[in-house]
């Protein structure tokens, strides 16, 4: 016998983007649409960067916090800042 989905009864945990899937800012689940969740969640690290390089954190600071090297950093701020004017025009 096969169950129908809609009517099952599961716990709604979420995962890392959301508390539940219904709070959920995709348009899409992460688990059906990988590319999109790795295009918000790469969004979230470069705002990460950016709101600390505001803060005044340095850029070696900023590399050493998220685990990565410092040229990394530099393309994440480029590319955060290039989305900022992009949304701006």
């Amino acid at each position: 016998m096969t169950t129908v989905i809609q009517w099952d009864t599961y716990p709604d945990k979420g995962c890392e983007v959301a508390s539940s899937c219904f709070a959920c800012p995709l348009a899409q689940c992460r688990y059906d649409d990988l590319a999109a969740y790795r295009r918000w969640r790469r969004g979230k690290v470069d705002e990460q960067a950016a709101s600390m390089r505001d803060q005044g954190v340095t850029t070696e600071e900023i590399a050493v916090f998220q685990g990565v090297r410092l040229r990394t950093v530099f393309r994440r701020q480029r590319r955060h800042q290039f989305y900022l004017t992009k949304e701006a025009t």
